[in-house]
């Protein structure tokens, strides 16, 4: 049975878990998609990306698109 108070949550409008957005995602799809491109090419030159070059290129992205937001920019991290 759901508790009284996820009913009342989905009968206004909330979305259940499994259809929301993930919340520790730090790249947009697009942003994603982009780095993925990315790492693609490098494949088709016969390279192969070195979890360094991941790390920069997914922190390039993220630095890029913060603009001049107040702040640092987010950064992905090992995990």
């Amino acid at each position: 049975m759901f508790p009284t108070q996820t009913l009342l949550a989905r009968l206004h409008g909330r979305p259940s878990k499994s259809t929301r957005p993930p919340t520790n995602r730090k790249l947009t799809e697009e942003q994603e998609s982009a780095l993925c491109q990315y790492l693609n090419t490098l494949e088709g030159m016969c390279t192969s990306a070195t979890r360094k070059q991941y790390d920069t290129t997914a922190n390039l992205i993220l630095a890029q698109s913060h603009g001049s937001e107040p702040g640092p920019p987010p950064t992905v991290k090992k995990n």
